[in-house]
């Protein structure tokens, strides 16, 4: 029988302690290179101690700092009497500032010329940083590696979800700090690219908007400006009613009625519509089996289920009463806060069961491309969303009928081919976009942590 041996003492040179924390000293192990010398993150950082008084008649920008290194952003705008601690801090263009509590998550960031004189609290140390000695991004870089968050974690204790990172532990690391010249030229090659990244990332999303123009005129589908309700009396013509419901009239934002193509409505178009089971999540018999059971936690905006993440036994189908539906059968949600982003909609490449708060259905493809309709509902979600109705804090629940009653233009059925075939290479260039973005962002992060870590 092979022994593991365990160490119980560890020794370390006194020169050598940087502080008295046993987590920090066993977890905050780098492999930084040694080609350059180290410096201490305090020897270059002044904490600031802009202290603003909070008046009640004045309106203040607050701050918060997005984590894995994602930017320093406006929170919200409040006036003094609302903020209840009446003592915080002043933020200036270029500090460095830290979440103490999200520090763990990459939490740092440098204070943008907009947020020039917005508050924070205590929990937002600010920092005013020493440009002589070390570039601004090239710290902020160094502080959200993964081997420096995972130092962060090591020095931040608290509760779950209250953990402060212990901030003199942070000043007293030491990090590697080549001349003032090699470090701006390593963050102008890292920015370079995060810039050509942002440039795809825009292309991309204008592909999206354009799939939408490309819609609206080939179907030619407007949108209706005139039936926003006002404030007082409001008039509406009786022909653009299609609801006995005040709350529905905001609800008609597109003029499908004067579409170039007849409009059908969804309840014509289906050859059964049907809504799933959850088997018991106290009978372990049924899980874990070899049968696919998806979720709304499976929709991932494509408009593909290639897998599910749960499995199921048969005999969760037997006794359960669940059906399993062969691939290519369309999913929808109708019962899930997934509803607040975005309507999920999708075609399986699977065979699944579901759980209740999807439905699986079929189209009459005589009338209607499946891959048409998935991009028409994708495309025009805002209309489908505006269906839904808030059943709890958290939930919106789209109705059966006002689903069925979803107008969908229909070319002829080569046409609508041709519409899918067009879009598809929209979307294919979106992802060979997006493709590209992520390989650049990698492509910077690892040019940055080769220049300052051994490989």
């Amino acid at each position: 029988m092979q022994t593991i041996g365990n160490s119980y003492l560890k020794y370390i040179d006194l020169v050598l302690l940087e502080n008295w924390s046993v987590q920090g000293l066993l977890d905050s192990k780098f492999n930084y290179s040694k080609k350059y010398d180290f410096a201490r993150i305090g020897d270059f950082l002044i904490k600031s101690r802009n202290i603003v008084n909070i008046e009640d008649d004045k309106v203040y920008s607050r701050v918060t700092v997005k984590i894995n290194n994602n930017g320093v952003t406006l929170r919200d705008t409040e006036k003094g009497i609302n903020i209840g601690t009446k003592k915080q801090f002043l933020a200036s263009a270029g500090q460095f500032i830290i979440s103490k509590i999200d520090a763990r998550n990459g939490a740092f960031g440098i204070i943008p010329n907009e947020l020039d004189n917005a508050i924070v609290t205590n929990d937002f140390p600010l920092f005013d940083v020493n440009t002589k000695k070390i570039n601004t991004h090239f710290l902020l870089l160094v502080t959200t590696t993964k081997a420096f968050i995972k130092f962060a974690q090591s020095c931040s204790s608290g509760t779950t979800n209250r953990q402060r990172m212990d901030i003199e532990m942070f000043l007293n690391q030491k990090i590697p700090l080549p001349r003032l010249e090699e470090q701006d030229k390593i963050v102008s090659n890292y920015l370079n690219k995060v810039e050509e990244a942002e440039k795809l990332e825009k292309l991309a999303n204008n592909l999206e908007v354009e799939i939408e123009k490309y819609f609206f005129s080939v179907l030619e589908i407007d949108e209706r400006k005139d039936l926003a309700l006002k404030k007082g009396l409001n008039l509406i013509e009786y022909t653009n009613l299609s609801k006995w419901s005040l709350s529905h009239i905001n609800k008609d934002v597109y003029d499908f009625e004067s579409a170039k193509f007849k409009t059908e409505r969804l309840k014509n178009l289906l050859t059964f519509f049907e809504g799933g089971k959850t088997p018991s999540k106290s009978r372990s018999d049924f899980w874990d089996g070899d049968i696919y059971w998806t979720s709304p936690k499976d929709f991932s905006g494509l408009i593909a289920i290639e897998k599910a993440e749960d499995k199921i036994t048969q005999l969760a189908i037997k006794e359960a009463g669940m059906k399993v539906y062969p691939k290519g059968i369309l999913l929808s949600v109708f019962r899930s806060g997934i509803l607040q982003h975005s309507f999920p909609t999708a075609i399986t490449q699977i065979e699944t069961a579901i759980n209740q708060d999807l439905k699986a259905y079929s189209l009459k493809e005589d009338l209607i491309d499946k891959k048409y309709y998935l991009y028409f509902v994708h495309t025009f979600k805002k209309y489908i969303l505006s269906l839904a109705s808030k059943k709890s804090v958290t939930v919106e629940s789209i109705n059966t009928e006002d689903f069925f009653q979803i107008p969908i233009p229909l070319p002829p059925i080569d046409i609508q081919k041709e519409i899918s075939n067009n879009i598809t290479n929209i979307k294919n260039k979106i992802y060979d976009l997006k493709s590209q973005k992520i390989k650049l962002e990698h492509a910077a992060q690892q040019q940055f942590e080769e220049a300052i870590f051994n490989s």
